[in-house]
């Protein structure tokens, strides 16, 4: 049986029998190849934990027992879930507990793709660099292009072109974003790479914005560590710093111009239909 078929299997069976049980968070921890393709992402858990507290309920993790140790699991999906119960411990006894399917062991390539495809339909969706993150772990197994296409629901040309996009680390080849693509294929520092990596570019600016506007009108549910309120602390010099940019002033001015202009062509319309 392909890997394709025993992770159809595996959904079937799931979606068959989706028993659930309650599991302790401590012997939970997420699944080593399904993390590095879904990193951890802060503002998902903050607003999660958020929601719990208003009473939300969450789909049941998708674990699997830890093979080494058979009195943990793996979190095949559902990590930014568990790390929202680990985020509320402080308020009270019913976070230490969180609801859990525990389905049969997956290999990793089956782990990859039963997460990506569970995660396609609900959670936190599919990003373009989580694509390419299950794909070149996918290509570190072994398996050929058409393979990983049929996995992943894709086109080869789409597979073909997402493997191209790549950097040099440390004599390795690793997938880049692509806001990268000008890097494509160079060789860069590890250093660099982990900043890539990790930056959320997976977001336009205003849409930052805006999340920035909203936790700061919450500020009960902002994780109140050092890092956190260092940076918080800048803002008000750095706000003020891009607000005096040339750039920045110009686009206020023309923006400011486009709505006085847009105001009194509203005004002689108003007064056209009036006469």
């Amino acid at each position: 049986m392909s890997v394709i078929e025993k992770t159809q299997a595996a959904v079937r069976a799931f979606r068959q029998c989706p028993d659930t049980i309650k599991l302790p968070i401590g012997v939970l921890q997420p699944h080593p190849a399904q993390i590095k393709a879904r990193p951890i992402i802060k503002r998902v858990v903050s607003e999660y934990a958020a929601d719990m507290r208003k009473g939300a309920i969450f789909p049941p993790l998708i674990v699997q027992r830890n093979s080494d140790d058979e009195n943990t699991y793996d979190v095949i999906c559902g990590n930014q879930t568990l790390a929202a119960h680990v985020l509320n411990r402080k308020y009270g006894a019913e976070y230490e507990t969180v609801s859990a399917t525990v389905v049969e062991p997956m290999t990793v390539s089956e782990v990859l793709v039963f997460a990506y495809r569970s995660n396609g339909a609900h959670g936190v969706k599919n990003s373009s660099w989580t694509t390419k993150q299950v794909l070149w772990q996918l290509f570190e197994l072994g398996c050929p292009k058409q393979v990983v296409a049929d996995m992943l629901n894709i086109s080869v040309d789409r597979v073909t072109e997402k493997a191209g996009m790549y950097v040099i680390v440390n004599g390795v080849e690793c997938p880049i974003k692509s806001n990268w693509r000008h890097n494509k294929g160079k060789v860069v520092s590890e250093e660099s790479y982990t900043e890539h990596k990790y930056k959320d570019t997976c977001q336009s600016d205003s849409s930052c914005a805006a999340q920035l506007l909203r936790h700061l009108k919450r500020p009960t549910e902002v994780s109140l560590d050092p890092e956190t309120l260092k940076n918080l602390a800048q803002l008000p010099d750095a706000i003020k710093a891009f607000f005096n940019h040339k750039a920045v002033k110009a686009a206020v001015e023309a923006q400011a111009e486009a709505a006085k202009a847009a105001a009194a062509e509203a005004a002689k319309l108003a007064a056209a239909r009036k006469g």
